[in-house]
């Protein structure tokens, strides 16, 4: 079971990582957006995921953990859309 607790706590440091590399991007998106943004929830994630992993409720931790893990894959694909949006709305105000 520790090493299971382990794996998790790994997984979801590197999670907080990706979220914290692109908090400067998403957050001017949704500042673009004005709030409209799916991607303005990824920021409720890491707090979920910590409370869940604190009171011991792990099986709930690790489906959070992965509908982060799958909005941070969609951000990150979308990262040069997001950029152009950015670099538009700059530009053109």
């Amino acid at each position: 079971m520790d090493n299971y607790i382990e794996e998790i706590n790994h997984k979801i440091e590197i999670l907080y990582e990706r979220i914290n590399k692109e908090k400067d991007v998403l957050l001017a998106y949704n500042l673009i957006e004005k709030g409209n943004s799916k991607y303005q929830r990824i920021f409720l994630f890491p707090k979920i995921i910590n409370k869940n992993m604190q009171s011991g409720n792990y099986k709930r931790a690790v489906r959070y953990f992965f509908m982060a893990e799958k909005l941070m894959n969609d951000i990150e694909k979308n990262k040069d859309k997001i950029k152009k949006r950015i670099t538009h709305y700059i530009i053109r105000d």
